[in-house]
């Protein structure tokens, strides 16, 4: 049996001694700037406590943006991996997070294209007869989404998708995500409706599908 690569604190990987990590015992939540700053300057034991620290958000968004386990596993991987030899170049230690965000989805991206070329363009949703504000809070009800996002984002165009994702679970402004993404804020809104409104309509036809008492 084929050996995944081993990152420390990476979902299902497997180590040198063939002892696979759980995915339970992954840390979350917000990560020690001083622990950063100590990982940048090449301590290895604060470097595996980076990655345990920001590996379950990174492995939550992959599989969001790729809707596959298998593909969120790998990319995840690769993610941890670049972002954490190439951590020197970050500067500000409080953004550890955002900067392993950044690599994944510069790899998404690149994968994206590569495999299906045009399908990743956030500009191809048309504008709806009125863009609504900047606030995603006003555009997406938590409860709605929470359950959306089990059943339907899997289903939604890429685009669509990682808007959501980072605005669900990122809780990204509309610019922000806009920056991530490498687009305009009038194109996140317009992603934000459409992704919304086509949730809604597979909500209701999962519920039409449901068996009744």
């Amino acid at each position: 049996m084929k050996k995944r690569p081993f990152y420390p604190g990476t979902p299902g990987s497997v180590s040198d001694d063939g002892e696979e990590r759980p995915r339970e015992a992954l840390a979350n939540g917000p990560v020690d700037p001083e622990t950063v700053e100590k990982a940048r300057r090449g301590d290895p034991a604060a470097m595996d406590a980076l990655i345990r620290g920001v590996a379950p958000g990174v492995h939550r968004l992959a599989l969001r943006l790729t809707a596959d386990h298998d593909a969120a596993e790998d990319l995840t991987m690769e993610a941890l991996y670049r972002g954490s030899v190439k951590i020197r170049k970050l500067r500000d230690p409080h953004a550890a997070v955002a900067w392993f965000r950044a690599t994944l989805l510069n790899l998404w991206r690149d994968r994206m294209r590569r495999a299906r070329p045009g399908e990743l363009s956030l500009g191809d949703a048309p504008e709806p007869a009125e863009l609504p504000g900047d606030d995603p809070a006003a555009l997406l009800d938590a409860a709605e989404l929470r359950e959306a996002c089990a059943k339907a984002l899997p289903l939604l165009p890429p685009a669509q998708r990682a808007v959501l994702a980072l605005v669900i679970d990122e809780g990204l402004t509309v610019t922000e995500v806009a920056a991530a993404l490498g687009t305009t804020p009038d194109r996140v809104k317009a992603n934000l409706w459409h992704g919304r409104k086509r949730l809604r309509e597979l909500l209701a036809r999962f519920a039409d599908e449901e068996p009744r008492p």
